[in-house]
């Protein structure tokens, strides 16, 4: 029976992870490794092609009603790896490690643990059984070192693991901006409208600005409403637009300035190295993620600090004297597709022998 990886993910809708996943599964396909998608869901919200590959959708909507299907899965399947990346299917990997020894079950870290467990409304277990699960799995992957030393120290014990990056999957032409205030400015900013992405929080600093901008807002989530009413009350529904989810986002970013990130807490955001890939300068506020070893101040982008004057620090972002051609060349270098690939190879091969 040929080696096989089960890649377990609750849904294929728009999100970093998943895009990762696909990009993942495809390309270990092409490299001669059989894949498997797990899906918890249905395929009624895909965000992606999926076009030839090996999908098996459980069409549940919670894990804790999809547990015996994936226990049956992996039992008829017998797959040398199972894959998983999020929080609540990395705990359940643990967990079916207990019933499967001959299985490598390999977890996918994608944020900051500690912040995480701040902003999350959901205590699914206490500390203990989380760390003893998570002590089951065969490797755990990480997206930066910040996240591994993260994770090591929320628990107390090192754990078996490597750290590797996320690639940029596509290839983009340069974008080359002339900059003058007397023009408007165009910013952008990708991701879910949830509160860990401090949508509410960039507004209220925009609303100060006295020159002419864009700021173009993708995603979608449960805050459009209150952040679509926060816009109003601002009076700055020509300035700030909330322009929900698309699929192809070259045309945005051809069509952008700058980037800005103003989470409170990131994994290794895609969204930013996108951005840069473009070379597209990116103006982040500083907090705790994967955006603190992508960003080089001063070279591809900056760091903003709650404490300083917004107006101030994006004035001296938007003159920097950038050199797009060379922050599109350092990204690719970087986080370049086939290196991020080899590294997941390397880990699995490791397994899979």
């Amino acid at each position: 029976m040929p080696k096989e990886i089960l890649i377990i993910v609750p849904k294929l809708k728009a999100g970093g992870a998943e895009k990762i996943l696909i990009w993942l599964s495809k390309n270990l396909m092409n490299n001669g490794l059989k894949t498997t998608i797990c899906v918890l869901g249905s395929n009624k919200k895909n965000h992606f092609k999926v076009n030839n590959m090996n999908i098996v959708y459980l069409n549940k909507e919670r894990l804790r009603t999809a547990f015996y299907e994936i226990y049956r899965l992996i039992k008829k399947k017998s797959p040398s790896i199972v894959f998983t990346s999020i929080y609540h299917l990395n705990i359940f990997s643990g967990f079916l490690k207990i019933f499967f020894k001959q299985t490598n079950f390999i977890a996918r870290e994608a944020n900051i643990y500690s912040e995480r467990k701040k902003i999350s409304n959901n205590i699914l277990m206490p500390k203990f059984l989380e760390k003893y699960f998570y002590k089951k799995l065969d490797s755990i992957i990480f997206l930066s070192n910040e996240m591994k030393v993260d994770f090591e120290n929320f628990f107390g014990c090192k754990f078996k693991s490597s750290i590797i990056n996320n690639p940029i999957t596509t290839k983009h032409k340069l974008i080359s901006k002339s900059i003058s205030l007397e023009n408007k400015i165009n910013f952008l900013n990708v991701g879910s409208l949830s509160n860990k992405k401090g949508h509410s929080r960039l507004i209220s600093k925009f609303s100060y600005l006295s020159f002419d901008y864009s700021l173009k807002i993708y995603g979608e989530g449960n805050l459009n409403d209150k952040l679509n009413l926060k816009i109003k009350k601002l009076n700055l529904d020509e300035k700030i637009k909330l322009m929900g989810l698309i699929k192809d986002l070259n045309s945005i970013y051809e069509k952008s300035n700058f980037f800005i990130q103003a989470s409170l807490v990131e994994g290794f955001p895609n969204a930013l190295l996108e951005a840069l890939s473009f070379g597209i300068p990116c103006l982040v506020f500083k907090a705790p993620g994967g955006h603190n070893e992508i960003i080089k101040e001063g070279f591809n982008g900056f760091f903003y600090y709650e404490h300083d004057d917004f107006e101030e620090v994006i004035k001296k972002f938007i003159f920097n004297n950038w050199d797009r051609r060379l922050i599109k060349e350092d990204v690719y270098n970087r986080y370049d597709s086939d290196k991020i690939l080899n590294q997941y190879k390397n880990v699995f091969n490791t397994f899979l022998k």
